[in-house]
């Protein structure tokens, strides 16, 4: 199943029937086994929840005020900037493309996280995680500059992991050279 674009997408949170946080948050959640796009201009600044999602993929192409990212698993999940921060927790196996100011990565386990971050990743409770830079061509640099990201330094390299308190590099993450 697949769901396209601002016009023809169902509402936020009601692409499998579900909606968003108790405090109105916007949500996408149970989202399994589908390839769901939403376009510019269908979450403008907004501050989105999103999982679980089983399989399929998310592109939010629009820039965001913040994500919380959970419980999804064996998916990809491709925002466009956000301007505040991306929480991500309880997370297998999935590949997520995006740019944000600030990266948090909770109980997260085998994920790549191509990325543009303006300060320091970091992640807690977290193994096999690997991190990479975010191709400049896969940034829509008017949506960068709208969430207030333009002209900032990419910190994807720069990660600390609050559970590897030693001097020698954490086990937990990696680097891949962007192909």
């Amino acid at each position: 199943r697949r769901v396209h674009g601002a016009d023809t997408a169902p509402p936020v949170g009601s692409a499998s029937g579900s909606v968003g946080a108790a405090d109105g948050t916007p949500g996408m959640c149970r989202l399994n086994g589908v390839d769901a796009r939403f376009d510019a201009g269908s979450h403008t600044g907004q501050s989105l929840l999103i999982g679980p999602i089983v399989g399929g993929s998310l592109h939010v192409a629009d820039w965001l005020g913040t994500a919380h990212i959970r419980e999804c698993s064996d998916t990809t999940v491709r925002l466009g900037p956000v301007g505040g921060a991306v929480f991500v927790s309880d997370c297998r196996g999935v590949t997520f493309e995006l740019a944000c100011h600030q990266l948090r990565i909770h109980n997260t386990t085998d994920c790549v996280f191509r990325v543009f971050v303006a300060s320091k990743p970091i992640i807690e409770g977290c193994t096999g995680i690997v991190m990479e830079k975010l191709a400049d061509e896969a940034i829509d640099p008017t949506a960068l500059k709208a969430a207030d990201l333009a002209g900032k330094t990419n910190s994807w390299r720069d990660v600390q992991d609050f559970h590897w308190q030693k001097k020698t590099k954490s086990p937990n993450w990696s680097i891949a050279e962007p192909q």
